[in-house]
Parts: structure tokens; sequence; C-alpha cells
């Protein structure tokens, strides 16, 4: 058992560490978690063993229900994995923003180039413009022309894998919204701008690297919310 003694001394040392830290880590670092540290030890002295009144346990078995439940309780029973996506828009719709026909065209490619479930169509377009057009512009070709083929190949009635999910994909998003921060699994993040008026920061974002890339980790900022209604 640690004596009075032996805790002052901890206090004084983890103090040491975090002015040490200062001259290293940017301010930002420094949320209230980083700062309790310092209380901890005079807390373990007045209130005992930190097991005997923690509520740990019933927190983590609250954060498993919640994973397979929405914010609002109920369950998600989407067939497209674009359409289950875990993250929830909090607040109401930030206005004055519009978009373009080009953003809502890049937004449309970037949700069809990421579904799973169209993955054999994207394959197959690709392929096709291979043969009908040079190296240098098959891809091009591919990211101009892919959405309208996808759309006309399900209205032909001969994809194998039609369904009415996959058919408002197709039609592209009916309207676009931006948020502050959204809720994902439980957590709370908030975007820059409503960030930067807060004492903690809760922004920051990874994106594990693909292809060539696969053993780099990406960091960035949570700069805003975007969120596409579909028909439906």
């Amino acid at each position: 058992m640690l004596r009075k003694t032996d805790i002052n001394q901890l206090r004084h040392d983890i103090v040491e560490v975090l002015c040490k830290f200062e001259m290293i880590f940017p301010l930002a670092f420094f949320t209230s978690m980083i700062h309790v540290m310092v209380h901890l030890s005079k807390e373990a002295l007045l209130a005992g063993p930190v097991n005997d009144r923690r509520m740990y346990p019933i927190k983590r078995l609250l954060g498993e229900l919640k994973k397979t439940h929405n914010n609002d309780g109920g369950v998600r029973n989407e067939k497209l994995s674009i359409f289950a996506q875990s993250a929830r828009p909090f607040g109401d719709p930030i206005r004055g923003e519009s978009f373009s026909k080009n953003d809502i065209d890049i937004m449309h490619w970037f949700v069809l180039n990421n579904c799973d479930e169209i993955m054999a169509y994207l394959v197959e377009h690709e392929e096709m413009m291979k043969r009908e057009h040079p190296s240098h512009l098959y891809a091009t070709k591919h990211r101009e022309l892919f959405p309208q083929w996808f759309l006309e190949t399900l209205k032909s009635s001969n994809s194998p894998t039609y369904s009415e999910e996959l058919y408002k994909l197709a039609f592209s998003s009916i309207r676009a919204e931006l948020f502050s921060g959204c809720h994902v699994n439980g957590v709370k993040f908030f975007g820059t701008i409503r960030d930067d008026k807060l004492c903690t920061q809760n922004n920051g974002v990874l994106v594990p690297g693909g292809g060539e890339s696969t053993d780099i980790d990406f960091y960035g900022k949570l700069i805003t919310v975007l969120q596409l209604l579909y028909k439906d």
C-alpha cells in the first residue's frame, strides 16, 4: 500500500513530467484528461482503490449495446453497406451552403466507388473503357461515364443483382446537407469550426492507407459533416 509520502512524491513526478511535455507537444495535446493525472494520486489517497468506485465495466457493456442500434434506438435494417453507416449527424443543417453540379457529381462518384455491392459493375465498366479508349484516357472516361451507364444497366432489367436500394443509389442523392458534427459508435465528433470554440478537442480522424500504402495511416481533422439523402 502506498504511503502518503509516496503519493505526494508521485504527484510531484507527474507535474514535472507534464512540464517537460509542454516543451515538446502542442497545446492542443493538453486536454482535461491529461491534466486530470495531477489529481489522480490525491484521489487514490482520499477514496481508495479505483475498482471499488468506477463504472468502467458497465460503460463498456453499454458501448457494445450502442453499436447495434441507431441513436434513436432503432436497429438498422438497410441491405446496402453504403446505407448502413453508423455515423449520424446531429444539430440543425448549416444554412447558406449550396453545391454545384460538379460538387454533386464528385459526391455521387465517391459513393459509387465505395459501395461493395457494385464492385462487379465497376470492374465490368472499367474493362469496357480499357478496350474503347487509350491507356491514358480510360480512367477519366470510366469516372465520367460509369454513373449513367450504371443507371441505364439497371433500367434495362438485365441486372442479376437488381434491387430497389441499388436503383435508388444509381439515381444519385436528392439533397445534400452540412452539419457541424456527428455521432459514431456512441462517440460525438465535432467539426473544427465548432471545436475551436470548446476547451476540449475531438475532431481528429484517421484513414488507413490503401493500395501500395497499406502500412501507412493518414491523419487529419474533421472540418464538417456532409449527409447525402436518397429517395425513401
